[in-house]
This record gives structure tokens, sequence and C-alpha cells, in this order.
């Protein structure tokens, strides 16, 4: 399996990086810190899932976060505003839930509250 440092990923996928020079899913601790762990690529992965469910990209054309937008609706448990209009009720419910929480255990601010990529795929799984 081919691995990447995070530190490249915005040079290997430009996407990953916004106008201003704000990458779209590095974790707060390595863009303060530089720290890389698993941890940072949990983070990651709870963007891409955010991304997977409401359709929208990491960071949007007007530079809004989508972790930013999507945080207080998690915290409201308010699933359906999350969810891509696109998909026009055309989903598993369960599996969305189950990707949100995966998503929002993943986008804490501190890594100390991020779960291992380990209980990341038991939760979408299912096996909670």
């Amino acid at each position: 399996m081919l691995k990447v440092p995070d530190s490249s990923l915005p040079i290997l996928f430009p996407s990953l990086k916004a106008h201003s020079g704000e990458t779209t899913y590095l974790a707060p601790e390595y863009l303060t810190y530089g720290i890389v762990d698993e941890k940072t690529d949990v983070f990651s992965l709870g963007v891409l899932l955010l991304e997977l469910v409401t359709g929208r990209r990491a960071l949007d054309y007007s530079k809004q976060s989508l972790v930013l937008w999507a945080k207080p609706l998690m915290k409201k448990n308010k699933i359906r505003e999350l969810i891509d209009p696109s998909l026009e009720g055309d989903y598993d419910w369960r599996q969305i839930k189950l990707v949100l929480l995966a998503a929002s255990l993943s986008i804490q601010q501190s890594s100390m509250e991020r779960p291992g990529m380990s209980q990341v795929v038991k939760i979408l799984k299912g096996n909670l």
C-alpha cells in the first residue's frame, strides 16, 4: 500500500488546498503543530464522510468550511438538513446516521477525543 505523508497531500492533490492557502482536509493539530498520526487521518476521513452525505465540498466557493457548517447541525441532531438534497430520499436512514456518527466523532477539534481508525470502521459497519 502506498503511504503518502499528509504534508505531501496538497502538493499531490491541489484540490485539497483552498485558494487562500488553507487546507481543507488536514487536522487542526497538523496545521498548528505539524503533528501527524493516525488521528490526523481520522480527521481527514471525517471530512470525506461529511462530503459524501452532504454533497458539499470541504471548502465551498464562498470559502465556507464544511466542518464549521456541519458541526452545529450535527450537535442539534438536524440530520435531514445535512443530507444532500440530490439524493431525493433514496438512501438508507440507518447508514446515513452511522456515517454522520463516524464523521462527527472524527472531526473533533482535539485528536484525543477522536476515535481510532479501527473504531471508525466498526461504526461504519454498524458494530457500535
